[in-house]
């Protein structure tokens, strides 16, 4: 499907910045026109990672062209592949001790969660902490790499959840300074 995507045009020195509207604080960073349609696929896909919400219809370009937000840059429409951002699920049978599935049952209803959100969340966890390891940290801020974050409220008093990840050289030039301080 053809969303509106925002480029803030880059230089010699810096990437090519996108925002996509529709998918508020959807952002990504591309070193050239050529990078763009795969950088906007893979933050929309990451934007709608372990999200239960269908993404929105594209909002016409004529609406968001006179906004004072988007001015020195340039409108581009990109098709976004809406069947990558919610792949289907596929039906696991696991086996685990009856005290592990009765502590993971607790803590997915306390923090309003399925059983299989819990266990995609905590795999998805543990194989990026690994990640991190593999390249000698336990941040991925100290292994050099750019973070860009995306808050999401799932419920009342559920807790922010922060997501970095490689951006390559300068992807964050032209944003404010971030404190990950205190937020793993």
């Amino acid at each position: 499907m053809l969303y509106p995507v925002y480029v803030h045009l880059g230089d010699e020195q810096h990437a090519h910045g996108v925002t996509i509207p529709d998918f508020p604080g959807c952002f990504s960073e591309a070193d050239d026109w050529d990078g763009l349609p795969a950088a906007i696929q893979e933050a929309a896909e990451v934007y709608f990672e372990g999200e239960t919400l269908e993404p929105p219809p594209p909002t016409p370009l004529e609406l968001l062209a006179g906004d004072p937000r988007y001015r020195d840059g340039a409108w581009l429409l990109a098709e976004i592949d809406l069947s990558r951002l919610r792949p289907k699920a596929v039906r696991l049978n696991i086996s685990l001790p009856e005290s592990l599935a009765r502590r993971i049952d607790a803590h997915a209803k306390s923090h309003h969660m399925s059983r299989s959100a819990f266990l995609a969340q905590a795999a998805s966890e543990a194989m990026r902490r690994a990640e991190w390891r593999i390249a000698g940290t336990k941040k991925p801020e100290a292994a050099g790499f750019d973070c860009m974050v995306r808050f999401t409220l799932a419920g009342m008093g559920m807790p922010i959840r922060v997501r970095c990840w490689p951006l390559g050289a300068g992807g964050l030039d032209r944003a404010p300074p971030l404190d990950n301080s205190g937020l793993d």
